[in-house]
């Protein structure tokens, strides 16, 4: 059975950036998080609680940590450097 799977997880040890967020107007920390979107081989249900899909793509995105709205999607050699603390 396929799932497609799609779900926020922040990357931990990576640093912040600063950036004004157009939907709650704030100044704010973004925080880097990844999704891996594709779809999953396995039991419905396992495969819905788990982070391992077969054919997955991981992506990166910047995070407001107020309203938790994801306005940037980052490049992958960007969040690398994020992940690393390379400035």
């Amino acid at each position: 059975m396929f799932i497609y799977k799609a779900g926020l997880v922040v990357e931990q040890g990576s640093r912040t950036v600063a950036r004004h967020c157009p939907n709650c107007n704030n100044d704010a920390e973004f925080v880097l998080c990844s999704a891996k979107t594709g779809p999953g081989i396995g039991v419905p249900i396992v495969s819905l609680f788990t982070q391992k899909a077969v054919l997955a793509k991981k992506s990166y995105y910047l995070v407001c940590p107020i309203c938790e709205t994801t306005p940037a999607k980052v490049a992958r050699a960007d969040a690398q450097q994020l992940k690393a603390g390379i400035t």
